[in-house]
C-alpha cells in the first residue's frame, strides 16, 4: 500500500496566465481560493509542528530500545508505526501548499504571498495537483487507521505486565499521531475542494452567472456550505413560488376593517345616572 502512495511531487509545471486575461467577474473566485488556501496553510503549520514533536519522541523510543527489543513481536509494530509516520513527514505538505499559492504570482517567492495576485495557473496544473492531494489524503487516512490498529494491539499487550512504561509511551504517541494524521487529512481535503472550485474560471458558463440571482434556500435554513458551492459545480435551480403582499393592499384592508366597526356612542350625564 505504501509503495502505491508515492509522496513524490508531480512533474507538471504550472503555466501562469496573467490576471488581465481573466474576466473581472471571476476575480472574486480567485480571491476566495487564495483566502481559503492561506487558511489551510495556517492550520497545516499548527498540525505539522505537533506532528514533528511526536515523531521525535517516536524516534527516541525506536533507537533507545532497538537493540534490547528488536527480536520481540511488539517491536515489529513499533517499526511499522515509525515507517508510516516518517512517510507523512516526507510528503512536505507545507511546501506543496506554498507552491500552489505561488502559482498566482509572477514568480515563486514567498515574499509575494502578502501582495495582490497577478497571475493564475493553467487547468492542467490544477488537475495534476488535485490528483496528488487525493493520494496524500489516502495515505493520511491509511496512517490514521494504522495507528488505531497499533493502539488496540498495544492495549492488549499491556495486560501482560511486561514493559508497561514503554507500552504506555507508545500508546500515547500512537494516539496523538493518529489524531494529527486525521487533522492533516482534513486540511488536504479542504485544499483539494478549494482547487476544485477553480474549474469555474476554466469552464465559464451562463448557468454560473444565473445562479447568483437565485435565492439560496440552503443558506436560509442555516447551511454552512463553502462560498464556492454557489459557483461550482453548477446545479439545477430550484424554483420556489414566493407569495408577496403589497403594502397598499394591506393598508386598504385594514382601513376597511376599521371603517366597518360601528363607533361607540359617547355617554352623557343622564346615562351615567341611569346606569347606577
Amino acid at each position: 500500500m505504501l509503495a502505491s502512495l508515492s509522496p513524490n511531487r508531480t512533474t507538471y509545471k504550472a503555466q501562469r496566465h496573467e490576471r488581465i486575461t481573466l474576466p473581472a467577474d471571476y476575480h472574486s473566485i480567485v480571491d476566495l481560493v487564495l483566502k481559503e488556501l492561506k487558511s489551510c496553510s495556517k492550520r497545516l503549520q499548527v498540525s505539522l509542528t505537533a506532528y514533528d514533536g511526536e515523531l521525535k519522541i517516536l524516534e527516541r523510543i525506536y533507537y533507545k530500545g532497538k537493540n534490547q527489543h528488536q527480536s520481540a513481536l511488539f517491536w515489529k509494530r513499533i517499526a511499522e508505526m515509525r515507517r508510516y509516520s516518517r512517510r507523512v513527514e516526507r510528503l512536505q505538505l507545507s511546501t506543496l501548499l506554498d507552491e500552489i499559492r505561488l502559482t498566482f504570482f509572477r514568480e515563486s517567492s514567498t515574499k509575494l504571498l502578502k501582495s495582490p495576485w497577478t497571475h493564475y495557473p493553467d487547468e492542467g496544473y490544477i488537475r495534476a495537483t488535485s490528483g496528488q492531494l487525493s493520494l496524500y489524503s489516502a495515505l493520511l487516512q491509511k496512517v490514521h487507521h494504522k495507528m488505531q490498529d497499533i493502539f488496540r494491539v498495544f492495549t492488549i499487550e499491556m495486560q501482560s505486565g511486561a514493559f508497561v512504561h514503554l507500552i504506555l509511551t507508545v500508546l500515547s504517541v500512537a494516539s496523538r499521531i493518529g489524531l494529527l494524521a486525521s487533522e492533516l487529512r482534513s486540511v488536504v481535503v479542504d485544499a483539494k475542494s478549494t482547487l476544485f472550485s477553480l474549474d469555474a474560471i476554466y469552464r465559464p458558463s451562463s448557468s454560473a452567472t444565473a445562479e447568483l440571482h437565485l435565492v439560496d434556500i440552503e443558506a436560509d435554513r442555516g447551511s454552512k456550505e463553502s462560498p464556492f458551492s454557489a459557483v461550482y459545480p453548477p446545479t439545477i435551480p430550484r424554483i420556489v413560488p414566493v407569495v408577496t403582499v403589497r403594502p397598499s393592499e394591506v393598508a386598504e384592508k385594514s382601513t376597511t376593517t376599521r371603517e366597518a366597526r360601528p363607533k361607540k356612542k359617547k355617554r352623557n350625564e343622564i346615562d351615567e345616572i341611569f346606569s347606577m
